[in-house]
């Protein structure tokens, strides 16, 4: 694996866990003043070993990029306040899920240039998911093969194009 890629994710996300206790504390202020009790948290689970990673079509799977690798090194699932950046396991569980599948075929069916209506199931994968948000998710998409996968995450009717997942971390780490 490249080492630069390994060191670029695990830079950036050893700066998420840096900057993290600072988002937290204004969130939770913010939240407490308008009323609510929510806490927001950040966890890591142990890294786990992956090949391959899952994809909507069942028939094919994705070789790990170097960068998807080091996230898998550096941690399986990664809880980000409500936000879940999916193990391979939870991948393909998530992508089976009847209430995640609805979303899925909406996007492809009625939301102009998303990525289930540009790209195929075989190269989309879902990355995360947000909890209590069945519409709310991220996509890693394949677009080459052999290159860094794009992460397109989807927030109610905002998407957010990210060249690759060192860009998302550091968008996440507010460094971009």
């Amino acid at each position: 694996m490249s080492g630069t890629a390994k060191s670029k994710i695990f830079g950036v996300l050893d700066n998420i866990k840096k900057t993290f206790p600072a988002l937290k504390e204004v969130l939770e202020a913010s939240w407490k003043e308008g009323g609510l009790d929510e806490t927001m948290d950040l966890t890591f689970e142990a890294p786990s070993k992956v090949a391959t990673l899952p994809t909507f079509d069942k028939s094919k799977s994705r070789k790990l990029t170097p960068m998807l690798k080091a996230r898998f090194e550096y941690a399986s699932t990664i809880k980000y306040g409500q936000d879940i950046w999916l193990d391979p396991n939870q991948m393909a569980l998530s992508m089976a899920d009847d209430e995640l599948n609805i979303y899925h075929t909406s996007l492809r069916d009625h939301w102009e240039n998303s990525a289930p209506m540009r790209f195929k199931d075989k190269d989309l994968t879902l990355f995360g998911i947000t909890d209590g948000c069945p519409e709310d998710r991220v996509y890693l998409v394949w677009k080459n093969e052999g290159k860094e996968p794009e992460l397109w995450s989807y927030m109610g009717m905002e998407v957010l194009e990210f060249k690759n997942l060192e860009k998302f971390f550091e968008w996440h780490a507010g460094m971009k």
